[in-house]
């Protein structure tokens, strides 16, 4: 079997001859190269600082993702066992305050780092309030003395608990 050499075509290389004759006749032109050849370096500058610094955000991006994974899974390994239930109480209010609309209308109590939750709550916020709280480090388990109430209950009885 005969093997036979790739050569450019003749009409490619006739087309790629003028594409480079035109362009070296704009950028070398007396009247006008300078400012074609400024305006060619200006936007390749600008190209370069943009790659440089989206690839600097991209790569500060990618730092903090690893930062976070080692973070959590260095947490996962050493669990807080030791944490006294004061401080539980305090990070279990400080998670559901974002979930809740009424957060100071639960009780929150801990003992050996299970959690007792009471007072009202919504009926669509009570299972997110549950769930927050499973998750907090430092929670052995949750007890759920909660009063499911609908939004009309939960107005009067929250703004009287709160006086």
């Amino acid at each position: 079997m005969k093997m036979r050499k790739h050569y450019p075509s003749f009409i490619t290389g006739i087309f790629a001859g003028a594409a480079l004759g035109a362009v070296t006749m704009s950028l070398f032109d007396p009247a006008r190269g300078r400012a074609r050849r400024a305006l060619v370096r200006d936007k390749t500058k600008s190209w370069w600082m943009s790659g440089l610094y989206y690839g600097g955000r991209v790569l500060r991006d990618i730092r903090n993702r690893t930062k976070g994974m080692v973070a959590r899974v260095s947490r996962s390994i050493r669990r807080d066992d030791g944490i006294d239930d004061e401080t539980l109480v305090q990070r279990v209010r400080s998670g559901f305050g974002r979930i809740l609309k009424h957060p100071g209308a639960i009780d929150v109590s801990a003992y050996e780092g299970v959690v007792t939750l009471a007072g009202p709550v919504l009926e669509s916020e009570a299972e997110d309030l549950i769930a927050c709280v499973k998750r907090l480090s430092g929670v052995k388990g949750v007890l759920d003395r909660l009063d499911i109430v609908t939004s009309e209950e939960a107005s009067v009885q929250t703004e009287s608990r709160i006086r």
